[in-house]
Order: C-alpha cells, then structure tokens, then sequence
C-alpha cells in the first residue's frame, strides 16, 4: 500500500511511544492537525474559542473555519508563552475551547491551564509545531490537554518530505472518531487482506451530524521516513539548545537584550534566541 499501511501504523504507534500520548494520528500537516481537533470540539457559530494571540496564523485558521468566534489571550512577558490569568479573565459562558502554543520550544504553563479548563467544563488544545521533545516535569506536550497537534513541515526539527503532521489524542472516543473524519468517512479493512483498496470505497461512515469528512491522510514513504527521523529528534534537540546557548552567551555582556525565562522543571525543544530589547 502507498498509503495508510504498515508504515502509517508503526509511525503512529512510534510517536505515541515517543511522547506518551494516549493516541497518535499521522495527517498531511499540522494545520489540519488542528482542523481536526476543532472538528472534535465540536465548535460552531455562537462558540467561543480562546487562542494565545502570540502565533502563527495557521493555529487560528482551523478554528475560524467552525465559525467559531476567536477570542485572544496575550503572554507572559517574561516567557512569552500565554499568561493562564489572561485566559480565564477571556472566559465566557461561550466558551468551549482553550488553544494554546508551545512557541519557539517554550511549553505553556499546562499544569494552570489545563485546571483551568477542568474549572470551566473546556476543551484544551496544544499547538506543539515548534515544540516537539518539549516536556513539563518529564511529561511531553501535546499530552496535557485533549489535543495535541505537531508539524512536520520543512523548517521543524524533523520533516516527512516537507510536508507532515501528526494529531496526539488522549481519550479512546475522541480517538475512534479520528480515522474517519481523516480519511473521507473509510474504515480501515481487516488485518490481513491482501488488497487494502479492494474495493477502495467501501465502509463509509459520517460519524458526527453535520460534519463531512475530508482526506487529511500522510503517505506510506513519508511515514516510513517519520519514523526514522523521530530516533533523532533529541539529538536534533540538543543541538539546537546548544547553538542557541552559544548565541545567548555571547549576547551575556548587552544589558539591554532579553531572552525569555526558561521556568523550573521545563525541558525545552529548543532555546530561545529571539530576544527582546
């Protein structure tokens, strides 16, 4: 198969090894990584979605396709990651979901926002494109909310052909929802069959009302390449800290330049060397 085949199944079960998640879905990249978990918050006109206003805008794009109202949250200063008392101060009885960004390898404080959300009855969303490897306390993000979506394009740490990403998912019904939605409403045919597209479109499904599926579906080669390069991915990691630990010592004698604070237990994916003056 040249497409969701035994490649696609050890990519997803490497990446969910790798980070711990409950669940992991290998997609075409990670703005419809995000499509997809707006899809399962079942977000629509009259919602309310608070996002970090720090990022880029493909983490906003998917949310505002539900027609969903985007509301901002702003960032710490010193971390530049979102400010948790900002979000809840957003919060309305609109409100469904909380996306946040693990910008520039920084983690967002998930232990807040994700008490927060509990608080509140919200859904949580992790937009990790810039931040695979980053852990709170040894645990990966991407695993402390509902939702964590990672990029494989070609300016992240690893890439499947320049294109790529994978949707982490933690409850086993969000998760059963996920292979259809990804791949036009198919189910996956039996363990053993000699030919996966025999016949190609049978076993088609609309599992939510209202909700046609797409196909946001990661080739076999790409996925086969995916799990190679995760093996590297710390590698990867370390050597970027370390380039930006270079960068950050030599800038050590210029009061007037700022790099973000790095919180207590926080295992970056990477340093920040964008700085502030």
């Amino acid at each position: 198969a040249q497409t969701q085949g035994q490649y696609l199944r050890q990519f997803e079960a490497d990446f969910k090894e790798h980070t711990g998640a409950g669940h992991a879905f290998a997609v075409d990249n990670c703005t419809n990584a995000l499509r997809l978990s707006a899809i399962l918050c079942d977000l629509g006109p009259g919602d309310e979605v608070i996002i970090v206003a720090y990022t880029f805008c493909a983490t906003a794009i998917p949310f505002g396709h539900t027609g969903a109202k985007i509301v901002w949250a702003d960032i710490e200063p010193d971390t530049w990651a979102v400010d948790p008392n900002d979000v809840e101060r957003k919060i309305t009885d609109r409100t469904k979901a909380i996306v946040v960004v693990h910008l520039l390898g920084m983690p967002c404080n998930m232990p807040a926002i994700v008490a927060i959300a509990k608080k509140h009855g919200l859904r949580v969303v992790e937009d990790c494109a810039q931040a695979p490897g980053a852990q709170i306390d040894g645990k990966h993000v991407g695993t402390f909310g509902d939702f964590g979506c990672f990029s494989l394009h070609a300016a992240k740490q690893i890439t499947t052909l320049g294109e790529g990403g994978v949707l982490t998912v933690q409850s086993d019904s969000d998760a059963a929802l996920v292979p259809g939605i990804r791949h036009n409403g198919c189910r996956a045919f039996p363990e053993g069959r000699a030919r996966y597209w025999d016949p190609a479109m049978s076993n088609v499904d609309i599992d939510i009302e209202g909700v046609w599926p797409n196909n946001f579906c990661l080739g076999e080669a790409q996925c086969a390449l995916g799990s190679v390069l995760l093996k590297s991915l710390d590698s990867i990691n370390d050597t970027l800290i370390e380039q930006a630990n270079k960068i950050k010592a030599a800038m050590a004698d210029t009061p007037e330049i700022s790099f973000a604070r790095i919180p207590e237990g926080i295992t970056m994916s990477s340093t920040p060397s964008c700085c502030t003056l």
